[in-house]
């Protein structure tokens, strides 16, 4: 085989890599956003899944309502503040369930759902966010005190 031939056989064979490379860029482009997608159903879910039990326990709901109109723990039993203590941590799980999955970049801020805001505003958790945060993950916690302003 002469020099011209195996310049073209060596030209065609880069073009061969290159349009394979190309294409393993695309998948794996393609990869990812079914990914996201996937993340992003995952919480919807979630967050589905514990906004409708709370909506269909009577109890939830009247807790719940009582914390949106400002009523602090002394307002509550110490029952109604272990089930409170329960379904907040239930919420800020699902909460860093999204921040895990954001940091990772399987979602984007555009399908960031963040939670609650209201409830996580409350002066209830305000006054029991020292009770809450140890446990969860200090990175996540850090977040959450910024993000909800707690500091």
């Amino acid at each position: 085989m002469g020099k011209r031939e195996s310049g073209v056989g060596q030209i065609i064979g880069t073009v061969g890599v290159i349009l394979s490379l190309a294409f393993v860029g695309y998948e794996i482009r393609q990869n990812t956003q079914v990914a996201r997608a996937a993340t992003v159903q995952s919480l919807s879910d979630q967050s589905i899944e514990i906004l409708l039990a709370w909506s269909l326990d009577d109890e939830a709901v009247d807790l719940l309502g009582r914390v949106l109109k400002g009523q602090l723990p002394a307002d509550f039993t110490e029952a109604e503040n272990v089930r409170l203590r329960l379904m907040y941590i239930t919420g800020l799980r699902s909460v860093e369930a999204g921040y895990r999955q954001l940091a990772l970049s399987l979602m984007g801020d555009t399908e960031w759902m963040g939670g609650a805001a209201a409830m996580y505003r409350a002066p209830y958790l305000v006054e029991r966010w020292s009770e809450f945060r140890p446990a969860l993950a200090s990175d996540f916690a850090e977040w959450f005190e910024t993000e909800y302003g707690l500091r």
